[in-house]
C-alpha cells in the first residue's frame, strides 16, 4: 500500500481493488475526509489510466499552458531543442548587475521550469539544470535562454510519460548535451 500525502491532498494506492475500498473506509472513518474516485489528477499531474492494457499516462499539460500565458509566450515560434545546439552560456561581466525585476524574472522562469522538468519532462533537465546556475549572475542572453526553454514546452505540450503494464523495468530517455558541455568533459577528462 502506498499513500502519498501532500498538505491535505492525499493518494491511496493499492493493487487490489477490495483492499483499496477496505482501507479507504478505514480512513475516512477515522478522518474527515472526501472521497475523489479513481484519480484524474493529482497535484497538477493528469493521469489516465487504462485497466485493461495496465498501462497510465501523465502529463501537466494544464500547468505548461498556465506557465506559457503567465510569461505571455502562448503563441510564440516554436523551437526544436530545450536550447539552441551548442549553446554555451557565459558568465555575466564582474561589473555588470542585473536588475531586481530581471533577478526576479529569471528566477520565476527557472522555478516554474523545475516543477515541469521535475514532474513529466526529463526532456528539459540539461537544460534547466545549467541555465539554473546562473540564478545569481546572470544577463539578459540567460533570461532569454530560459524563456527558449519556456517555448520549447510551447512547441511539445502534447508530450506525455507513457507506463506501459508489465514492463519488468523503467526505461528512459532524453537528448541532452553532456558531450557538448565543455566544462563537464573537462571536469571528466581532468579526472582520467
Amino acid at each position: 500500500m502506498l499513500f502519498i500525502v501532500y498538505v491535505n491532498d492525499g493518494l491511496l494506492m493499492l493493487n487490489s481493488a477490495k483492499l483499496l475500498k477496505k482501507r479507504k473506509t478505514a480512513f475516512l472513518n477515522i478522518w474527515e475526509a472526501h472521497d475523489m474516485g479513481p484519480v484524474q489528477e493529482y497535484l497538477g499531474f493528469q493521469i489516465t489510466r487504462n485497466h485493461v492494457k495496465h498501462s497510465m499516462v501523465l502529463h501537466q499539460r494544464p500547468y505548461v499552458l498556465k506557465v506559457l500565458k503567465h510569461f505571455r509566450m502562448e503563441n510564440v515560434k516554436h523551437v526544436c531543442t530545450p536550447l539552441p545546439a551548442g549553446y554555451q552560456p557565459s558568465t555575466a561581466p564582474k561589473d555588470y548587475n542585473a536588475s531586481p525585476t530581471t533577478r526576479q524574472w529569471y528566477q520565476s522562469v527557472i522555478g516554474s521550469l523545475l516543477f515541469v522538468m521535475l514532474g513529466t519532462h526529463p526532456d528539459i533537465a540539461f537544460a534547466i539544470i545549467k541555465m539554473s546556475q546562473f540564478m545569481a549572475n546572470l544577463t539578459e542572453e540567460h533570461l532569454l535562454k530560459a524563456l527558449h526553454i519556456v517555448k520549447y514546452l510551447g512547441s511539445t505540450p502534447n508530450l506525455v510519460l507513457h507506463f506501459s503494464g508489465g514492463a519488468s523495468s523503467l526505461d528512459c530517455y532524453s537528448d541532452s548535451d553532456w558531450a557538448g558541455d565543455s566544462e563537464v568533459m573537462l571536469s571528466f577528462l581532468a579526472m582520467t
